[in-house]
């Protein structure tokens, strides 16, 4: 009997309304993205697009809109596994019609998990290595890394 109340507890908390007002849009960099040179800063805009076709109520998202994420902070990397970081917190969806859709999401770029993105694994042992010396950029190249994140929209 506790095992079923414990699901339906689980299911009751899970199914809330508030879980239920936003949908992932999964995007991915449709420019390079690097920290070395002091390339990014605080303000700079950065070209996505989303993966997949959305269809939710009156919203249409087709694939390959194109996202403007704003970039709100960066930090750079240091020694000693300090990596590159790049955070987001909006994002402009351009819209086919004209309209623009400002989505409110937070997005961490971080240049320790993009190694996961980066070469077959073995090579990646001796990157890994690397980072304990120095942080990690951030260098993500368009058409030959492909990581996707989630940005969450409100419907």
């Amino acid at each position: 009997m506790k095992n079923i109340l414990l699901l339906a507890l689980i299911l009751i908390i899970s199914a809330s309304s508030s879980y239920g007002n936003q949908i992932p849009i999964k995007i991915c960099p449709d420019e390079n993205i690097s920290t070395a040179y002091d390339a990014i800063e605080p303000g700079d805009k950065i070209k996505f697009k989303t993966k997949r076709e959305y269809n939710s109520n009156n919203l249409k998202i087709k694939a390959n809109t194109p996202v403007t994420g704003i970039v709100d902070y960066v930090q750079d990397n240091g020694w000693m596994a300090d990596n590159a970081v790049i955070q987001f917190r909006k994002f402009i969806l351009h819209q086919p019609d004209g309209k623009n859709i400002i989505i409110n999401s937070n997005l961490t770029i971080d240049g320790f998990d993009e190694l996961k993105n980066r070469n077959p694994k073995f090579i990646r042992f001796f990157e890994y290595f690397g980072v304990l010396v120095r942080g990690k950029e951030i260098d993500i190249r368009k058409d030959k890394d492909t990581p996707i994140y989630n940005i969450w929209m409100d419907i």
